[in-house]
């Protein structure tokens, strides 16, 4: 035989070889991922539901500087009693008309919502916005007061 002819023979050989490595994995493959599925449970879990919020209140969330990534209370991780996820990826409060002033954010009495310079001094925001049903949740910049003599952002 010559040469060329050898190298043909060997080249076909490797081929059949490759071609039938391949049809093994494929079937292997197609027949483990049907076992798994025959043996496989499905097990349903009940997914965790939202609070609902309670009736009564002002339901609203903080943006800092105008930025989606900075909202309170996310950026406390969420936890509180009047804390609730929003449904989407971040929570909000919601709160009843009876705060003193005294808190370090709140809804007074006359409906004013304000949250204390002093609270959000951790993350020295230059701008701040409030977030709620009562904006159609579009982003409302809150005004600079004072709430029981300290600085303070505050929406009416």
């Amino acid at each position: 035989m010559k040469k060329v002819e050898k190298d043909y023979v060997i080249y076909g050989l490797v081929f059949l070889f490759l071609l039938l490595l391949v049809y093994m994995l494929a079937t292997r493959s197609d027949k483990s991922s049907a076992e798994h599925t025959i043996d496989e449970r499905v097990e349903i879990k009940e997914q965790p539901r939202a609070k609902a919020t309670p009736q009564g209140t002002t339901t609203f969330c903080f943006r800092l500087n105008g930025r989606e990534d900075m909202h309170l209370p996310a950026l406390l991780g969420g936890a509180g009693n009047d804390v609730y996820p929003n449904g989407l990826s971040g929570f909000n409060w919601s709160l009843t008309p009876t705060s003193s002033g005294d808190e370090p954010y709140g809804i007074l009495d006359d409906g004013t919502i304000f949250v204390k310079k002093e609270f959000l001094s951790k993350w020295d925001p230059n701008k701040v916005e409030i977030k709620s049903d009562l904006t159609g949740w579009s982003p409302v910049q809150m005004r600079e007061e004072e709430v029981n003599g300290e600085p303070a952002y505050v929406y009416k």
